[in-house]
Formats: C-alpha cells, structure tokens, sequence
C-alpha cells in the first residue's frame, strides 16, 4: 500500500475509533429514554418481588405438606427464571427462600389469626441511580420498597376478605446488572452497596450506614 493511502486509511481509523468511544462514553453518562427508563425499573422490581414467594391460589385454605411446599417451589423458580438470567437465576434451586415463605406465614398467622397469610408481595422503586450503560448491559444502584399483601381466606365462601397491604420503608441498596434479552432486560446479578465495612440501606428516605 503507498504510504499516503497508508496514512489516510490510519487517520480514518483513528477517527472512527475516537467517535465510537466518543458514543460510548455519551452512551453511559446520558439518561435513559424514559420508555428505557421503565423497563429498567420494572425489571429490578419484577425480580426484588420473585425473590418473596408465596402460596398459589390452589393452596388457599391448605395446611402446608412436604408436597405442596414443592408446588411453591416451582412456582417459585418459574418467577425467578421469568425476572433473571445469568448468576442471578441460581436463586431459582435455592431453598433458604422456602424457608423465608414458611417463618412469614407463620408471623402472619400469629399477629393476625391461622386462616390469615401472605397472598402477593408487590414493590416500588426508593432509591435509583445509573452507574453504567451500554446497547445491551446497564447497572444501576436501587432500593426496592416491598409491599405484602395478607388476606383472610373464608372457607365456607371459599374467598379471600379483610386484605390488607403494608410496605416496608426500609431497604438495603442494590447494585443490579441488567442485561437485553431480545425485548426485555432481566437482572443477571446484584450485590450489595457498601461503604467501607457498612451495608447502604434506604430508610424512610434517608441513606443509612448498617455495620454487621
């Protein structure tokens, strides 16, 4: 190749290459769409409320068997598996949450009488930020406030009265990955936010230092 081609091909590659980190770099410190923008947030609060499972409507009015605790498992890992990929939908095998599900049954039942349990978790977003963001990868720093919903199941109607909701406005402040998968992001891994020896918590509005 002529050393003049030569130097005009490397001059063109050098700015291409300057122009692609320049997109890059808009690319992450630039605010989402707010289209983008929401399915964001729906994604990291579809996945905060697959992590709390509870009991599908065919077990209402039930005493929780060996056999049916299997059926909130695999309820369970259908939701985990729809809301994650990569790391974050080893949670789907791990038992510790059926463990969770049978103490917040129980602490339901004891505060509010046996025929009353938890029938939905629901969540909104406390806290946000971006952190990072490509074509198909994002992470963002967020705090899910989650909303249990109990209910009275009335076996004679065989229906569910006196719900009741309450969030909790106190929650610790992730670090989700999300990534593209066709037309939905799912949460691929999340950790907590510490500072220094402290896990970051939002609580009732305010950042909050929790030491262990």
């Amino acid at each position: 190749m002529p050393r003049k081609k030569l130097i005009a091909f490397t001059v063109v590659a050098l700015v291409a290459v300057v122009a692609l980190a320049g997109v890059a770099r808009a690319l992450r410190s630039s605010a989402p769409a707010p289209a983008l923008d929401r399915a964001l947030r729906h994604a990291v609060v579809r996945y905060d409320v697959a992590l709390r499972p509870v009991r599908p409507a065919q077990l209402y009015g039930k005493a929780m068997t060996a056999k049916r605790c299997l059926v909130v498992m695999r309820s369970f890992e259908r939701g985990v598996e729809a809301a994650a990929t990569g790391d974050a939908a080893q949670y789907a095998d791990s038992y510790r949450f059926l463990r969770g599900f049978l103490a917040d049954e129980a602490r339901v039942a004891h505060y509010r009488g046996p025929d009353v349990f938890p029938t939905a978790w629901s969540g909104r977003i406390a806290y946000w930020r971006l952190l990072e963001r490509s074509e198909d990868r994002v992470v963002v720093r967020a705090a899910v406030y989650p909303t249990r919903t109990t209910a009275r199941w009335e076996p004679g109607a065989a229906r569910l009265t006196d719900v009741r909701e309450h969030e909790y406005t106190r929650a610790p402040i992730l670090d989700y990955t999300l990534l593209r998968e066709g037309a939905t992001w799912k949460v691929a891994a999340r950790s907590l936010w510490r500072q220094g020896e402290a896990d970051m918590y939002f609580d009732g509005g305010e950042l909050v230092e929790v030491r262990p």
